[in-house]
């Protein structure tokens, strides 16, 4: 995505809610908008689009076309070009360039989430100050950046957007050392981690065999952890330094109401049949042993400990439904979906013991 102009920068910073944004924020902000022409009578969006995107008029006249052909003019000389054209979704309008148009393009979740996480902080934090109507409050650019870079995580897009500020304040921040293990295979889960700065390796020792395997590495807004805090397990990896670094954790019973609870949804044995009759795809995620069992038929067996490799092949648009013996499997493997940035996850509550 090339970079953003100042001068587009400029006009940004004065549309609205956009200017609500702090600058040093805005600044960072920028890395995510993208500056896009569009020559005469060229689509901009459709009726019933429901894309993710908010769309601000820089330059230039556009045309909206309502369902029944209604058609009206929006131009810069216009108060109601400082707003994102034709918000509401499913799009009601169709936008067209009139003649040749610079539009700015950028995510509307990030951008929500921006605002309320800037605003609530000033709200909880003493010190803040209101000037030029835009929020103040004590942070370092460094720190905004990071959460910024956070902010566009998968994670945190559907994470709702209220948590956002509670959630960042509830993180213990720690300085690190290369060589030092942050969790060993075996132990039982109490954190959630985040990394800020540095690298570290995922490793994995098998049976009676003493030596690690590595497996993976993991930078910066990669997150760990969580699958013994779901599920409830002992660890199955050790996450070591590679670097020095800096790492961010969250307390086990902060996980579960800040991150768990709002972001896995589940469905009782009724809804699930009715979301597989239309198309969901039932994943069972216990071990192949245990499949071969007591499987049910027509679904797929995912063990937990393959979901990894299995999800780079999946359709991450395509609907499923978790389920184990308990739900606890299933609600991890459920949390690594979404955090990989599948849309329709669903878990079985209570698992197959119902």
């Amino acid at each position: 995505m090339p970079a953003i102009e100042d001068t587009h920068l400029n006009q940004l910073r004065h549309c609205i809610p956009i200017n609500s944004v702090v600058k040093s924020a805005l600044d960072r902000l920028k890395s995510e908008v993208e500056i896009i022409k569009f020559t005469d009578n060229e689509t901009i969006f459709n009726v019933g689009d429901n894309d993710l995107n908010s769309f601000f008029l820089l330059e230039g006249e556009i045309e909206l076309f309502s369902k029944d052909g209604k058609k009206t003019s929006l131009s810069t000389e216009h108060k109601q070009s400082l707003y994102a054209i034709a918000a509401l979704k499913p799009r009601l309008f169709r936008a067209r360039a009139k003649n040749s148009v610079l539009i700015a393009k950028l995510n509307t979740k990030i951008l929500d989430k921006l605002l309320i996480w800037e605003q609530t902080a000033a709200n909880e934090h003493s010190g803040f100050e209101l000037n030029d109507h835009e929020f103040h409050f004590d942070t370092n650019d460094e720190d905004i950046e990071w959460k910024m870079a956070m902010l566009q995580t998968q994670i945190f897009l559907t994470l709702p957007a209220a948590n956002l500020s509670s959630l960042f304040d509830s993180m213990e921040k720690f300085e690190t050392k290369k060589g030092e293990k942050i969790v060993s295979q075996g132990d039982l889960g109490d954190y959630y981690y985040l990394i800020k700065e540095g690298i570290c390796t995922v490793s994995r020792s098998f049976q009676d065999n003493d030596d690690e395997i590595v497996l993976n590495e993991l930078s910066p807004t990669d997150c760990f952890g969580e699958e013994a805090l779901v599920s409830g397990e002992p660890r199955n990896a050790n996450i070591t330094m590679k670097t020095d670094g800096v790492l961010l954790r969250l307390a086990k019973d902060k996980f579960h109401s800040m991150l768990e609870e709002p972001i896995l949804t589940w469905i009782d044995t009724v809804q699930a049949k009715e979301q597989i009759s239309i198309g969901a795809i039932p994943i069972d995620v216990r071990m192949e042993d245990e499949f071969a069992n007591s499987g049910i038929n027509n679904t797929q067996n995912i063990p937990l400990y393959l979901l990894r490799l299995k999800m780079q092949t999946m359709d991450k648009n395509a609907f499923y439904i978790l389920f184990c013996d308990s739900g606890a499997r299933s609600s991890a493997a459920a949390f690594l979906m979404i955090q990989a940035g599948f849309k329709n996850v669903s878990v079985l509550k209570n698992g197959l013991h119902m």
